[in-house]
Order: structure tokens, then sequence, then C-alpha cells
């Protein structure tokens, strides 16, 4: 009876370490998705989304909006307003956005012309505000002619990979990839190229990441 009792008295104690162990975790992995966050100067930014090359039917590589008049722009971009974002966002496809696991929105800063917009999506709904925010999870940095020929374009899927190709429109990912992953950025991503491309933000890499972390954390508890 005593033997049986010593190993119940095991087992519990077990399960508490196993338990406390999972706990432990978990909560690693929310601090490494939340604060692995690289916030760099909109202008000089090196974490962004890269794109494979993007050929036109006739092979002749991008195109340059042509369909779209200069005059026109020119004359929309004297009245540019969230109106324009929120179309734009729609042609990024923002449906694809959800909350993470910790029901935290998605959040986008804009660098438009030296001028910041933010955007919360709330339920699929972007909230656009004027100015800039802490820690947005990405950074798009482009300008208003940009955007404007884009949503009056008349192949505006074709005019936004272009854009992305060209560097006229430039993706900065700020928070870390897990948060990204969880919110949906890479099903954006996919979607926005046509292709299966995880930019970076796939399972594995983001294991191996958290393995070498932890790697370094035992090997500085032993010192």
């Amino acid at each position: 009876m005593i033997k049986k009792a010593r190993f119940a008295d095991f087992l519990g104690v077990t399960n508490w370490i196993i338990l406390f162990a999972t706990i432990f975790f978990i909560g690693f992995l929310f601090w490494y998705g939340v604060n692995f966050r690289t916030y760099d100067n909109p202008e000089n930014n090196s974490d962004q989304w890269s794109l494979p090359p993007i050929n036109n039917s006739n092979g002749t590589g991008l195109n340059n909006n042509s369909s779209v008049n200069e005059s026109y722009i020119l004359e929309l971009i004297s009245r540019f307003n969230l109106d324009d974002i929120d179309s734009f966002l729609n042609i990024i496809g923002i449906d694809k956005l959800h909350k993470s696991i910790i029901q935290e929105n998605p959040f986008i800063e804009f660098y438009i012309d030296r001028e910041y917009w933010n955007v919360e999506i709330i339920d699929g709904e972007p909230l656009i505000k004027n100015g800039s925010i802490n820690n947005p999870d990405i950074l798009i940095t482009t300008s208003k002619e940009e955007i404007l020929r884009i949503i009056n374009s008349g192949n505006k899927q074709e005019d936004l990979k272009n854009g992305l190709f060209s560097g006229k429109i430039s993706i900065q990912m700020i928070a870390g990839q897990v948060e990204l992953a969880e919110k949906g950025y890479v099903d954006l991503y996919n979607s926005l190229i046509g292709v299966n491309n995880n930019i970076g933000l796939n399972t594995q890499s983001f294991w191996s990441r958290v393995l070498e972390s932890l790697d370094k954390f035992f090997e500085a508890r032993k010192y």
C-alpha cells in the first residue's frame, strides 16, 4: 500500500510539472509572437514582403497603369480621403484578416506621401483614422497617385501586383511571425500574388526560431 501511495504521489507531482510546463510554453509562444516586432523608418525599411517577377500577357514585364488618364488622377489627388484607402483595402483583400487567437484585431498602418493613416479591422470592416499608431501588424508605404491609379484601373489586381513588384508599394512586416499568421496575413499575401508562398511565416520557420530561443534560454540557465 505504501508503494502504491508513493507511486500515486509521484504521478500527481508529474502531472503538475507537465501542467506548469505547458502553461509556460504557451505563454512563451504568445510573448514571442507579440514582442518580436521590427519597426523601422518607413523610408528605410528592409523587412518587406518580396514578390516574384510578374509578366503581362505579351511577356514585356510590368505595365505602368497607362489605362488611367493622367489628368484625371491629378484631379483626384487633391480630393484624396479615407474612402480611397477603404477602396484600396478592399482590393488588397482585407476580408482575409481576422482576430488572433487572443482576440486581437488586425492593425494596418499606411505611410502615404509622408502622411500616416491607421486601420483597425473589426469583424472584417475597416475603421480608418488619420495618424500613426503604436505597433501595427504591417506598414504599407505608397503614394496617393499609386492608390488612385489602382482603384480606378480596369485591371485592379494586376496593377496592384505590379505596384508591389515595382516598389511603388512596399509592405513592411512589423508584428511577430506567429501573430501575422494567426491574423490571416499569409492568406492575404497568397491571394495577392496568386501562389502559395508563405513569405517566411511558415510553421517550420516559426518552430525553428522557437526551439532556437528555448536552447538559448536553457543554455543561459546553466550559468
